[in-house]
């Protein structure tokens, strides 16, 4: 091309013109035809390959006679590589013209050297760059666009930069201001397909827009919040809200924040409550209407993380795989009990619980047993109409679940076993380690009766089922008319006096009042019994007591003497201890409830008011007979006596000084005996 002749003028023509008419071309053609098939020129790839530079003024030169073939190559210019300014081969398609106004944008972005601008000739003017917007048709960004911000962020994305929230707002806000109504669905795909969006939490992180929400509380995890991010910049946030249609938080993230926790479910850590707290006081404000409340409910994963943690509210008791909600969320009963149906603790929860724990596979946990044992009992006292379902008390019944005492530990026994209940404190003590007893002190006895009356074990009660058997040493016992004789051959000025034969007359008067059968038809056989009476004194008595376990009575020796009662010679002759304070406690505590027993005599008012006949002094017989509108019965026999017994002496540590029954008569005052009856 560089002839001699270059200039030479032949028949109007120069050489390089006939060359060009005769055929032959000064710069490589752009395409190859291969059966219609349009390719580009092998030519071409090698000047790409071996010459990038060269390759787009090429193209630009010569782009009047390229641009009908390159319509037909548009994917292969695409897909050729170039180089560019910073010195790396890119695709034409993934390149930027370094136009004024892009090299002005990446500076401001600080990315003039990350970004692919295209490597020109050096007469390329950049004030002048629209002769190069042809190249737009293959993919190379021409002008400030969603691509060419897109490209930025993507760029960002793979460097290893930090700190890139400031300039990922510019770009979002970039975004906003070049994107048109027909690229937002192309954004849209591309920031949910790949991690373009910085995100900040603890650090900074990259992540998709499907892992994103524009508003919601700062410690969600399974989305990232972006508006305390972005939303000091208009177009920023106008780019997420409008462009990516980002939502805010719904109560599905909390579900999955929710899960996250359970995963994790690193309950020791000091922060696990509150996070908990956080999620559950906004999804209270969220769930106001039916739809969310029912989606809410009927998430099967959040619902089956609720059955597993068995969360339960106004639980007053320790129990268990229970989580007390209103111990740890105290203000969110409204979200947990009433939307979230959140079972509340009563007497039907109880008694499965009781059933539940009582079959646990590992150790029953006897304590835990004990507890609810106890609540259910406060709960039956406290509204003696509540009503147990009967599905689950027959279960319960079925169940071992009372927890006996043995000598060697505890054991859970069903209630067709044998066993006793503690409601006697000295007969608790007594049998200890002897019988098996239920595993309560008789001071809770208070709150387990209504639990223990549901049941229906009142006849297990040691104090219904303990028998006493006493035995006197009869060397040892004196008569009380003995030492009384000469009790009233020696009286004391002032004292008063009350004929033990009028109190048991009396006493019988109270039995026919009270409609004893022993005294129908006029029947009197008890009352001369009575008239008949011979009260024993006795250094040397003891007690007894016995329980029938199964087939086999265990007897201890009980810490008093009971009174004993015997009938000999068509009298009754009661025996009662010497010492003050065992006669002190037969005559006022054992006596009146004992003769109400011998007497027959159902309606336990009765009791006070042969109390009072016994041991009344500050009134006479008759005063008190008629305070309690008793009268005489003419078939009955009146006694006629010259006896007259004082008031019973008061225990030791009163004013009475002590007084031993049996010693020397002369040493016994008048005020120091009551003749009573006991059993």
């Amino acid at each position: 091309m560089e002839s001699q002749v270059r200039k030479h003028i032949r028949h109007d023509i120069d050489w390089i013109s006939w060359l060009q008419k005769c055929g032959v071309s000064y710069f490589p053609p752009l395409t190859k035809s291969v059966f219609s098939q349009y390719t580009l020129n092998p030519l071409m790839v090698l000047i790409a390959r071996d010459n990038p530079k060269s390759f787009d003024a090429n193209l630009r030169e010569h782009w009047s006679d390229y641009r009908l073939g390159a319509s037909r190559i548009t994917k292969d210019l695409k897909l050729v590589s170039v180089l560019c300014q910073n010195g790396s081969t890119k695709q034409l398609s993934e390149t930027i013209l370094p136009t004024q106004q892009l090299v002005e944008k990446s500076k401001e972005l600080n990315m003039d050297e990350i970004l692919p601008f295209l490597k020109l000739p050096s007469d390329y003017d950049i004030q002048n760059s629209e002769a190069w917007f042809f190249l737009k048709d293959f993919g190379v960004i021409c002008e400030p666009n969603a691509s060419f911000y897109l490209t930025a962020v993507r760029l960002l994305n793979v460097s290893a930069k930090t700190q890139l929230i400031p300039v990922c707002t510019r770009i979002y806000a970039g975004i906003t201001q070049t994107t048109t109504v027909g690229d937002t669905s192309a954004l849209q795909q591309a920031f949910s397909h790949q991690p373009l969006i910085r995100t900040l939490t603890r650090a900074e992180a990259w992540c998709k827009s499907t892992d994103c929400i524009w508003e919601g509380p700062i410690f969600m995890r399974a989305k990232r919040v972006l508006s305390p991010v972005y939303a000091a910049d208009p177009n920023a946030s106008s780019f997420f809200k409008t462009i990516l249609s980002m939502r805010n938080v719904e109560h599905g993230d909390l579900i999955d924040k929710l899960k996250i926790l359970a995963s994790e479910r690193n309950e020791v850590s000091p922060s696990f409550g509150d996070e908990l707290q956080e999620i559950y006081t906004v999804l209270t404000d969220m769930a106001r209407s039916d739809s969310i409340i029912e989606a809410v409910c009927t998430d099967d994963k959040f619902r089956e993380e609720f059955n597993k943690r068995g969360l339960i509210f106004n639980c007053t008791v320790v129990i268990s795989g229970r989580v007390p909600l209103d111990q740890v969320y105290p203000k969110l009963k409204k979200f947990f009990v009433d939307k979230m149906k959140v079972m509340t603790m009563n007497i039907d929860v109880l008694v499965q619980e009781l059933a539940r724990t009582a079959k646990a596979i590992t150790a029953p946990d006897f304590e835990e047993i004990k507890r609810i044992m106890l609540a259910i009992g406060q709960l039956l006292a406290a509204d003696p109409n509540v009503n147990v379902n009967a599905e689950f008390l027959k279960a319960l019944k079925k169940t071992p679940f009372l927890p006996v005492r043995f000598p060697d530990g505890v054991r859970l026994f069903s209630l067709n076993q044998h066993f006793f209940v503690n409601d006697h404190k000295r007969y608790g003590e007594i049998f200890k380690n002897k019988a098996k007893v239920v595993d309560f002190g008789h001071e809770e006895m208070s709150l387990l009766h209504p639990f223990f009356e549901l049941l229906g074990i009142q006849h297990r009660y040691l104090s219904n089922q303990v028998s006493s058997n006493t035995t006197v040493h009869k060397s040892t016992q004196t008569t009380l008319s003995e030492i009384m004789s000469e009790i009233v051959h020696t009286p004391s000025p002032g004292k008063s006096c009350r004929p033990i034969m009028k109190q048991n007359s009396d006493c019988a008067s109270c039995a026919n009042a009270y409609n004893s059968p022993k005294y129908y038809n006029r029947n009197t056989s008890m009352h001369q019994l009575l008239l008949r009476t011979e009260v024993f004194v006795c250094e040397e008595m003891w007690t007894e007591l016995t329980v029938r376990q199964e087939d086999e009575d265990i007897s201890a020796r009980s810490d008093r003497a009971v009174v004993k009662i015997s009938q000999d010679d068509g009298r009754l002759a009661p025996y009662v201890p010497s010492d003050p304070d065992g006669l002190y406690s037969c005559f006022n505590t054992e006596l009146p409830g004992a003769l109400a027993r011998l007497l027959d005599i159902q309606d336990r008012a009765a009791v006070k008011v042969i109390y009072r006949i016994m041991n009344d002094i500050k009134k006479d017989l008759n005063t008190i007979m008629k305070d309690e509108d008793l009268c005489e019965y003419p078939w009955f026999e009146r006694p006629v006596s010259s006896q007259q017994p004082s008031p019973f002496p008061a225990p030791n540590g009163t004013e009475d000084p002590p007084i031993d029954l049996v010693s020397s008569s002369s040493t016994i005052t008048d005020e120091a005996l009551l003749v009573l009856l006991t059993d």
